[in-house]
């Protein structure tokens, strides 16, 4: 139960810190962007290289590998961006799921349990992080969830203005 609670409080930051929307604004932005940047180029060197191309427009069919081959430049370039926003948006899931509940060792548990049933490398090394994470490696959250207490030492929450403190709650 406290795990599943754990995992609740984490995918429910989701939608309260509004990753979501910021996501889908971010991917709009990098697709735009992509897009123009993939016609300019591409117009640059089809006006350069169209003796060696054989073919002198865009539209032509000739120039659809050309297209893919900007495309997949661009995704490359982009792919780290993305990922940095998803891992820091597991992050700070992962903070306010901590601060909500309270329960380090559910988290924790939660997240080894994720582990052993996705077969994920526990701490995969920063290449592979920076261009195929969605999320932190999971050794990285393990220890977050089982060292981040500020309730304990009395520091302020980060999260705190979602949600009342335990004592709080309580009724007079």
């Amino acid at each position: 139960r406290e795990q599943v609670l754990a995992v609740v409080g984490h995918e429910m930051a989701h939608y309260i810190l509004g990753h979501i929307w910021k996501f889908l604004l971010l991917l709009s932005v990098l697709i735009l962007a992509g897009l123009y940047a993939v016609h300019r180029s591409l117009g640059f060197l089809i006006a350069r290289f169209h003796h060696r191309f054989g073919f002198t427009e865009p539209s032509d069919i000739a120039s659809l590998p050309l297209l893919i081959i900007l495309m997949s430049v661009f995704l490359l370039a982009v792919k780290p961006m993305v990922f940095a926003y998803t891992r820091l948006a597991e992050r700070e899931s992962d903070r306010f799921g901590l601060e909500i509940t309270r329960n380090n060792y559910a988290m924790a548990s939660a997240l080894t349990y994720l582990h052993d049933q996705n077969l994920l490398h526990p701490n995969p090394g920063r290449l592979y992080v920076l261009w195929r994470s969605w999320h932190p490696p999971i050794a990285a959250r393990i220890e977050f969830a089982n060292n981040y207490r500020p309730w304990e030492t009395g520091e302020p929450l980060v999260y705190g203005e979602y949600f009342r403190a335990p004592e709080a709650q309580q009724s007079p």
